[in-house]
């Protein structure tokens, strides 16, 4: 539960009107049900939620948080709290940051050029298994989405596990700013975001912003196996506190974590190798045998989480894709297809 009292800290927001005190958490699609919600109105460049109010109310919203007291008329102001703000957004990002310092809840951030939502599925998955974790659902991972995850954050989560997407420089230094996270990962990088940015080279120059954190004690997981990822692990390993570095590769020997594929088909893969020193085999119904990078990119944040080494091994088997990535399913006919449609 949100209080009323934290809204208006957290987001430095004046008190319109006073109805209800307590909220269940935040929403901003009036096409959802709002009970008991707190209803950002966000302005963007197409649609300005403010014109929504009243319906967000017959949603069950029982606050307003807005930009303009005077766009709220008195009907709606009789039913509901309304907090006034120079700017949702922020107002909305203020709070998500207000709310990650309230609870105890690990933040770990994933970001990168391919497989961070896989990676963050596995990731949940696995801890998901030993510890209370929250993820954020789908691609929730923007300047409004990572605030929204956040703040669905509660009193027994142990973990929160956090996608952080990004199209443009500075972007991922703003979320990392608003999430404050305590272990960080960037998957790959790859030729994405080139109509923004230009070169691949400015690709990795804007996923390393998320290990340019000055938190104390940041965990710093690295992928090996990419020769942007490694250039950065060679960069940080000489400055960083060796227990505060974790890495994953498939032939780096010295790599904490190092699995490879030992047999491939379509019900799934055999997972073999170590660690952190301890050896394992695991069958996970996964199909395609890149899904190893993010594999151990997700044993690599279990091991930033406090799991040890066969707590990891007895819980890989629990992975398997979202919606629509690398997705076997079963028609009518009885032929099977591999659906990979979520970006499509």
């Amino acid at each position: 539960m949100i209080e009323l009292d934290d809204l208006i800290v957290g987001c430095h927001g004046k008190i319109i009107n006073q109805n209800q005190i307590s909220f269940k958490g935040v929403g901003t699609d009036t096409r959802k049900d709002l009970t008991a919600q707190i209803f950002v109105a966000l302005k963007g460049p197409t649609f300005d939620a403010h014109k929504f109010l009243a319906e967000a109310v017959k949603k069950g919203a029982a606050a307003l948080l807005v930009h303009d007291g005077s766009s709220v008329s008195t009907e709606l102001k009789n039913k509901v709290t309304v907090i006034e703000v120079k700017d949702t957004l922020l107002a909305l990002q203020n709070l998500a940051t207000f709310w990650r310092r309230k609870n105890h809840a690990k933040i770990f951030s994933i970001t990168g050029s391919n497989g961070k939502t896989t990676t963050k599925e596995f990731s949940a998955a696995i801890i998901g298994a030993h510890k209370k974790t929250l993820f954020n659902h789908g691609s929730f991972n923007n300047h409004f989405g990572v605030p929204l995850s956040l703040l669905e954050i509660q009193t027994q989560h142990e973990v929160a596990i956090i996608e952080m997407g990004m199209n443009h420089e500075g972007e991922i230094n703003e979320l990392c700013k608003i999430a404050e996270p305590d272990a960080v990962l960037v998957t790959n990088v790859g030729r994405v975001h080139l109509e923004g940015l230009g070169t691949v080279e400015n690709v990795a120059k804007a996923k390393e912003e998320i290990y340019q954190s000055n938190k104390k004690n940041l965990v710093r997981i690295f992928n090996l196996d990419n020769p942007y990822t490694l250039k950065m692990f060679d960069k940080y390993i000489v400055s960083t506190p060796r227990e505060l570095v974790i890495s994953f590769s498939s032939h780096e020997k010295k790599a904490d974590v190092r699995f490879e594929v030992s047999a491939s088909n379509i019900e799934g893969l055999t997972i073999t190798g170590e660690i952190r020193g301890v050896k394992g085999q695991a069958n996970v119904a996964i199909f395609g045998v890149h899904n190893v990078n993010n594999l151990m990119g997700a044993a690599g944040l279990a091991l930033a989480a406090g799991l040890t080494p066969a707590q990891i091994w007895s819980s890989l088997h629990l992975c398997h894709t979202p919606w629509g990535r690398n997705q076997k399913v079963k028609l009518k006919s009885g032929a099977e297809v591999v659906f990979d449609g979520y970006n499509a």
